[in-house]
């Protein structure tokens, strides 16, 4: 079964925004592009936030990424990390993972956790 990568990424930011209560932005005002941690960052993450992702990555899909030159690259943005894991995971698992998708729209840059 193929998993849809768009639905994927929306679900893996909208587990993640709740996971570390990003209140003033939605998981798909987030671009897929964009950095999600670092000085380019408009979400203002530090590194226990780094952490919850990680921690939410090897909770749902097994997987678990050491830090290093390869992580840095894999967390560059929520694109970088969705094709890691859609390289890496077995479809059933990412399948059970897309139940129950939520949307939302908007993004406030200040005050954003």
């Amino acid at each position: 079964m193929m998993v849809d990568k768009e639905s994927f990424l929306l679900k893996l930011k909208s587990e993640f925004s709740a996971r570390v209560q990003l209140r003033h932005c939605s998981a798909d005002a987030i671009d897929n592009d964009e950095p999600i941690f670092g000085n380019e960052s408009r979400l203002q993450l530090d590194s226990l936030d780094a952490l919850e992702l990680i921690l939410l990555i090897e909770e749902h899909f097994g997987i678990k990424i050491r830090n290093g030159p390869s992580s840095r690259a894999i967390f560059k943005s929520f694109n970088t990390v969705g094709e890691y894991l859609l390289g890496e995971v077995d479809s059933s698992r990412l399948s059970a993972f897309l139940g129950g998708l939520e949307r939302g729209t908007e993004c406030e840059v200040q005050g954003v956790h």
